[in-house]
């Protein structure tokens, strides 16, 4: 099962490379100051749907969170400064909700945002995406 998560994980990094000043997995330090947008990917869940009459699981979804940084600066506010880099990780996400067939579907489950003046008016939304996927072995 783990193998799944770490090539779902790989699939999210290679859709939103470039999508942000920095791109980066499970990231556990805060960021920089100088960084005005970031993205870290962070598999969350792991359900079992269906198993096999071996109790191998068949079907699973998977939860990915992606947290969007975005920094506000001069006139902007935060949540206008965050608007964009969400609309562009939505966009690269779900232009393939299949990821290059490596899943059946993706969708949004949710996001909560945040936003916080003592981290120099840093915005985060943190988004999360469902993959139901199979082993390979399985059709989708």
């Amino acid at each position: 099962m783990t193998a799944h998560v770490t090539a779902l994980t790989t699939a999210f990094m290679s859709a939103l490379a470039g999508a942000a000043q920095v791109v980066e997995r499970v990231r556990l330090r805060p960021l920089p100051e100088s960084t005005s947008t970031a993205i870290v990917v962070r598999p969350t869940r792991v359900v079992v749907q269906e198993t096999d009459m071996l109790g191998a699981s068949v079907e699973t979804l998977t939860a990915i969170q992606v947290e969007c940084y975005a920094r506000a600066s001069g006139a902007t506010a935060p949540d206008q400064a965050l608007d964009p880099l969400l609309t562009e990780v939505q966009q690269r996400l779900l232009a393939d909700p299949t990821l290059g067939g490596q899943i059946a579907w993706l969708t949004v489950a949710g996001a909560e945002l945040e936003f916080d003046a003592e981290l120099r008016d840093l915005a985060c939304a943190t988004v999360t995406f469902t993959a139901r996927h199979r082993p390979v072995g399985y059709p989708l």
